[in-house]
């Protein structure tokens, strides 16, 4: 618990002040559709992660509030300011964009500075994602066959047929960006095609099905969504901590 020597409403309206002497990381939290949380910064491009060059390494960029901040307003989405630990629990709970101060980033947000593989896979998709280590074996792993295969409702994306209706069908997994293109083995590279379709392809390397790819990353089209579950899942954590008995209660009804 932060105990805070300044009132709530001082601790906000300092929240809107940015001190010229620091220098600050963009930081959003946010969650996804299924209470997900996440947490997205800038980046620049830091190394590539692997001998392939299929993925990257991002590293956290400092940026600048005055240039940002005109963006995030002109879209409708606030941020905020954070200069210190008081700040930071308000933010923690609050979600969304901030500046937060790079002592209290580095310190509070270590995950976001450790080394991890990242791929862009769909140009107009949303930013980098950490990808695993099983991203980069051309072959799927059995269980993300099976993760892709029913995700896509066992039916090849392009013409729709199933092995459940047309014995002749037999269903392959697709890397929509090739692996000879340095394309990588997740899930939103992948595809449920049959083998006709799969033959079909000219050319193999076809932009236009990263379309037919559903998104297991969530574009964050709607911020104000996105941040109201960020500030469920955190209500219904704070209640869950100060009330056991109550939250176990209600999850058996």
């Amino acid at each position: 618990m932060i105990c805070m020597s300044k009132s709530f409403e001082d601790v906000l309206r300092d929240m809107s002040i940015v001190d010229p002497a620091l220098s600050y990381y963009a930081i959003t939290l946010t969650a996804d559709s299924e209470r997900r949380i996440a947490v997205d910064t800038f980046t620049y491009f830091g190394g590539w992660a692997d001998p392939d060059r299929r993925a990257e390494v991002r590293v956290p960029d400092v940026v600048r509030p005055s240039g940002l901040g005109a963006v995030w307003s002109r879209l409708g989405e606030p941020f905020v300011i954070v200069k210190n630990e008081s700040e930071l629990a308000i933010f923690n709970l609050m979600g969304g964009h901030a500046f937060v101060a790079s002592a209290i980033a580095e310190k509070h947000f270590k995950n976001i500075f450790k080394r991890h593989a990242s791929a862009r896979i769909d140009i107009r998709g949303p930013g980098f994602h950490v990808v695993p280590e099983a991203a980069f074996r051309r072959a799927p792993t059995p269980k993300v066959r099976m993760e892709i295969l029913k995700r896509d409702r066992y039916r090849c994306r392009i013409c729709g047929r199933s092995p459940r209706d047309y014995e002749d069908v037999e269903l392959h997994i697709h890397h929509v960006r090739p692996w000879a293109d340095r394309g990588i083995t997740i899930a939103d590279n992948l595809l449920t095609i049959c083998h006709t379709c799969h033959n079909g392809l000219d050319p193999h390397k076809d932009d236009e099905l990263f379309t037919l790819v559903p998104r297991t990353r969530e574009i964050k089209s709607g911020f104000t969504e996105a941040v109201q579950r960020y500030r469920e899942v955190m209500f219904r954590e704070f209640v869950t901590a100060r009330h056991p008995k109550r939250a176990r209660r209600r999850a058996a009804i």
